[in-house]
């Protein structure tokens, strides 16, 4: 079940370095309206990128057989959609805003759009990235 394949982590929407072990990390607008973020994860990291999402521009539409995924917007919204590529057409969508961590597990294939304007987030695994650990799949409808 797709239901099993991704969690929810919240964070803090505010910079607070007091509880920031607690509530793995934040993601702030600083007073110059650009985003700073601290991230706390629970384990090592071994691969983390900036991304940036144009409006209405699906993004991913691939799944990994071994790597945990983790996205966290910094700015913007993201609308995820999430589904199994075992050609069931069985699939979940999701709102993701600063605030949230998702993790995808392997084998969930995913796209992200950014919607009511461009999107920033920060993506890491505990995994090192692999070129052949990406599976393209076509737009799931």
């Amino acid at each position: 079940m797709i239901e099993n394949l991704y969690e929810i982590i919240e964070i803090a929407t505010k910079k607070d370095y007091a509880t920031m072990n607690e509530t793995h990390g934040y993601v702030d607008i600083a007073a110059n309206g650009k985003p700073i973020a601290a991230i706390v994860p629970d384990q090592p990291i071994r691969y983390v990128t900036l991304l940036e999402f144009q409006e209405n521009i699906p993004r991913g539409n691939h799944c990994h057989p071994k790597k945990h995924e983790f996205m966290v917007p910094i700015q913007g919204t993201l609308q995820v959609k999430l589904w199994l590529p075992d050609g069931t057409g069985k699939s979940l969508e999701l709102t993701l805003r600063p605030g949230k961590i998702l993790h995808i597990l392997p084998n969930c294939a995913h796209t992200f759009t950014a919607i009511g304007g461009d999107a920033t987030a920060i993506e890491f695994s505990p995994q090192a990235y692999a070129v052949d650990d990406a599976i393209e799949l076509e737009t799931q409808k």
